[in-house]
């Protein structure tokens, strides 16, 4: 599966975003974020190689540890259950940061990653299931 010129992008944005972390350390968030990294390098790795290279079901290799990730950004931005509130005004730069990478992985309507991501992997999940199951496996 070749990648189209706005997915290149999209990554490459993206992982700024993720990277953009080391800016932000100690801070927890920094920090899940930052540990969320190696996971899904390596949830993806296994999954391409598993499924001989890209396909839609690489998407759950995003999932696993983003979806922790936005929970706790939520709680973050909300409230002190998971941590020190992420203050706009004493903390202008991280709240900022937090915002975009809340939009990055899932926040915005009109992208809706996440659930983009979920819906294709469960469909190329399924249609796997049903050609093992058509040949006998």
């Amino acid at each position: 599966m070749a990648l189209k010129t706005w997915v290149k992008v999209w990554l490459f944005f993206l992982n700024a975003v993720l990277f953009a972390a080391f800016a932000f350390t100690p801070d927890p968030l920094a920090l899940a974020t930052l540990a969320s990294l190696p996971v899904t390098f390596v949830l993806l790795m296994v999954f391409a190689l598993r499924m001989g290279g890209l396909n839609r079901l690489i998407g759950i290799g995003h999932l696993i540890p983003w979806l922790p990730l936005l929970g706790y950004l939520d709680l973050r931005l909300v409230s002190d259950i998971a941590g020190p509130r992420i203050d706009p005004v004493s903390e202008p730069a991280l709240f900022a940061w937090a915002l975009v990478l809340g939009a990055s992985l899932g926040y915005l309507p009109r992208t809706r990653c996440m659930g983009r991501r979920a819906l294709a992997a469960w469909r190329a999940l399924c249609a796997r299931h049903n050609r093992s199951a058509s040949r006998g496996l």
